[in-house]
């Protein structure tokens, strides 16, 4: 399909598709606020091991299908630290961010704070709800949610298909969407992906597979000499970003019918 040219335009939109596989069957999480004194003496022992001296801020328990989780966040050494760690002490994950500080005054940005909070239907904006209600097709949707995450707010909308799956839909306070995650049964999942999987559970653990959808949009725009690329969010959030330097307008032209060629290839296919 041939596209105008624009010095700035959106040239593209991406949808990363993905298959979520979980050893456990689906139930709402129970999360707590916890203090360093109520987590088992395991979990303790790895907090304080981890934080080796550091400040801990958050303790988070959080139980779902009977699995018990505890999320840490602490402060080593001037850099965030949040770590996952299993009932017995096992560390599952540890995520490392540098913390920002003001280059002058060295002063700590202070990170925004995110979180998730079940709200009724007349709390979600009239277009996130009418863009959440499109997407459901009729169904009824049973719980709506508000999320704040990388200082945007966004609105989760549940539902079930005809079949009995389960939906999760994203939107932003406009009602673009952002994500959208849906129940598969094991055997719809790519073989490959679940021969990989087997290998870790075992061919007897019951497997619960949701297939995630996220929305990328690619914009192209020229800016002196330099030819840029960007890829982005639906809330505006950079997620890459490719310059070129020296590339002229033929070259873009050049790009385009490429572009072309690859469209038509498609069509001949189908």
């Amino acid at each position: 399909m041939r596209m105008n040219k624009t010095l700035v335009g959106l040239v593209g939109m991406g949808a990363l598709a993905g298959i979520v596989v979980a050893a456990w069957a689906s139930a709402p999480a129970d999360e707590q606020e916890v203090t360093l004194e109520q987590v088992p003496a395991a979990v303790k022992a790895t907090i304080l091991k981890e934080s080796a001296g550091g400040k801990i801020a958050e303790i988070e328990r959080e139980t779902k299908n009977g699995q018990t989780i505890y999320e840490v966040e602490i402060l080593v050494n001037g850099k965030e630290v949040e770590l996952r760690i299993a009932e017995d002490g096992t560390l599952l994950g540890k995520e490392i961010e540098d913390a920002e500080t003001h280059p002058q005054t060295g002063a700590r940005k202070q990170q925004e704070k995110e979180y998730e909070r079940e709200v009724t239907e007349a709390e979600v904006p009239p277009a996130a709800l009418a863009a959440l209600k499109k997407l459901a097709a009729g169904a009824k949707i049973t719980e709506f949610a508000e999320e704040i995450e990388h200082g945007s707010t966004f609105y989760e909308g549940s539902w079930k298909t005809a079949a009995g799956s389960n939906v999760d839909a994203l939107v932003t306070s406009a009602g673009d969407l952002v994500e959208i995650e849906e129940q598969v049964a094991p055997d719809q999942v790519p073989a490959a992906i679940l021969a990989a999987v087997r290998k870790l559970s075992g061919q007897d653990a019951p497997l619960f597979c949701e297939k995630k959808t996220m929305i990328l949009y690619e914009v192209k725009f020229r800016k002196g000499d330099r030819r840029h690329e960007l890829l982005l969010t639906p809330d505006g959030r950079r997620v890459e970003e490719e310059i070129e330097r020296g590339k002229g307008d033929k070259d873009d032209d050049e790009d385009d019918d490429e572009d072309d060629h690859d469209d038509d290839d498609n069509d001949d296919d189908d």
